[in-house]
């Protein structure tokens, strides 16, 4: 029979401190949880205390008890083999949130990237105990261990990039309502710290669970093949521009077309289809005009989209290049090349053809 002492998952009683208890293979705050549940015993009684060999202070050695197995004991312990997806049980929604709730929170500031790597680390050895516990793996065998892994590192990094696109249009919202919008969508806001601080976050993941998989003695997930072949889709992909493009399409006002390009670091853009909201006294262009927000070092630049819906005020034009739009303003000369280039990629109209795009 296996040492059943070195079983990922087996809980280990201390007889004489049920404090000093443990979980083989847990996280120091899922041990922490598990000793705090004892709750105060007070001391051990005497008659007790004085059977416990010296080793009871810290494994499960109760003094005057013969081990033994139950009757079924083979079949409790049979491995049944690991479920195709970890994440589809009761314990794996409650890992999503968490993971959901620890990216938010990373992304708007309330806690730092250290906090975010030793959750990460936690995560990934609690649901190896998980595992082990339901008997779906013995916790040791390296297909299993590199499945939870791979499974977990593509959550990570789907919660990382959709967090830093919701705290970046968080943030877009305000700028918007400081500018009269109402409740419509109607603008867009991209901004590179939150493309890069998702990127920082992507390799501090991937550096926690190679280091996970060394400590268990598997093979480090393949980042990139779990990234191309995700089913994580319906929203963008495992990027931060893809999920930003599908929030941006699902407002009707906007899109970039290539989502591999970094932008420059320090750029932010800001879209809004109605560049007045107080439209009393205003020709029917002028009411009609959007408005851009271009910040880039240390300047900014506001350039107007001049929408026109109706061929009775000229040539219809209701989509336009933000790239062009700047160039035109500011001169051939006098833009960044790479500024250039990144807004080049930003396209942005009005909802009512947003509405009648071809998907």
């Amino acid at each position: 029979m296996a040492n059943l002492i070195d079983h990922i998952g087996a809980i280990h009683i201390c007889v004489t401190d049920p404090k000093k208890s443990y979980i083989v293979g847990a996280s120091d705050a899922a041990n922490k949880e598990f000793q705090d549940s004892f709750g105060d015993f007070g001391p051990m009684p005497k008659e007790i205390r004085d059977k416990c060999t010296p080793e009871a202070h810290d494994v499960l050695v109760k003094a005057g008890m013969k081990r033994f197995v139950c009757e079924n004991y083979n079949d409790i312990l049979k491995v049944k083999g690991m479920p195709g997806c970890i994440l589809a049980d009761e314990n794996g929604k409650e890992v999503t949130n968490q993971v959901t709730a620890l990216m938010y929170e990373y992304h708007t500031g309330k806690i730092s990237k250290e906090e975010v790597v030793g959750k990460v680390r936690d995560i990934c050895l609690d649901m190896r105990v998980y595992q082990s516990q339901s008997r779906h793996t013995t916790g040791y065998d390296k297909k299993d261990n590199l499945q939870i892994l791979g499974q977990l590192y593509e959550l990570f990094q789907k919660k990382n990039v959709t967090n830093a696109v919701a705290a970046c249009y968080e943030k877009g919202e305000e700028l918007a309502r400081q500018n009269g919008a109402g409740d419509r969508d109607d603008w867009l806001y991209y901004d590179a710290d939150y493309y890069y601080a998702a990127e920082e976050m992507r390799g501090l993941i991937q550096q926690a669970i190679s280091s996970v998989a060394g400590e268990w003695e598997t093979d480090v997930p393949d980042f990139e093949e779990l990234e191309r072949n995700t089913l994580y889709t319906l929203d963008g992909k495992m990027d931060f521009n893809s999920v930003w493009n599908w929030r941006a399409l699902n407002r009707y006002c906007g899109t970039i077309s290539d989502f591999n390009e970094a932008p420059p670091e320090g750029f932010s853009f800001f879209f809004q289809e109605d560049k007045y909201q107080a439209q009393e006294g205003l020709s029917p262009l002028e009411r009609q005009k959007g408005a851009i927000r271009i910040a880039f070092g240390n300047k900014i630049w506001e350039v107007d989209v001049p929408f026109n819906n109706s061929l009775v005020f000229g040539a219809v034009q209701e989509k336009f290049n933000a790239g062009e739009l700047f160039r035109d303003y500011v001169g051939q000369g006098e833009a960044d090349a790479r500024l250039l280039s990144f807004l080049g990629k930003f396209h942005v109209f009005t909802s009512a053809y947003g509405h009648n795009m071809d998907w």
